[in-house]
């Protein structure tokens, strides 16, 4: 069989169509990438101002011994519980953070199971158990759903 001009023209036209297409997935999965990459990097810096406020906490007079009491249960003063929720949002939020980054692949399953084991360590404690359920719908969904699935299941220990 010979190619005339026209076979070739068609099969150009064919090849040209295919590349085109490759190229066009990708530059979608391209940029689905760097936009992922891009919010993970936002909750990133949210996270790290959220762990700068807990130093600042922690290092604040009386800090030390407001997460004593917290840890042990104790009854907290009016002071102690604005500390308390303070301390309690920075650390959900950099639980939150672990989350989004879990459900986008970039956290690996260890990790999320590590800090799901310091969600239900936090929870344990009273006052913390108070910050969520006053505060818990200013988290995502997906998250709220997780802490709650984390609160049952110590509930049903």
């Amino acid at each position: 069989m010979e190619w005339t001009v026209q076979d070739l023209g068609a099969l150009g036209e064919f090849v040209g169509s295919v590349v085109v297409l490759v190229t066009l997935v990708h530059i979608a999965l391209q940029v689905r990438q760097s936009n992922r990459l891009a919010v993970a990097a936002s909750y990133q810096a949210r996270t790290d101002s959220n762990i700068e406020l807990i130093s600042i906490l922690l290092s604040s007079p009386g800090g030390t011994s407001t997460v004593t009491a917290l840890f042990e249960n104790q009854p907290l003063s009016q002071e102690q519980q604005g500390f308390t929720d303070w301390y309690s949002e920075a650390n959900f939020v950099y639980f939150e953070n672990n989350h989004f980054q879990h459900t986008l692949g970039l956290v690996d399953g260890e990790d999320w199971q590590a800090t799901r084991k310091s969600i239900t360590r936090i929870l344990t404690k009273d006052a913390v158990r108070d910050y969520w359920a006053r505060n818990s719908h200013t988290y995502r969904e997906s998250f709220q759903s997780e802490v709650d699935k984390i609160l049952n299941r110590i509930g049903a220990d």
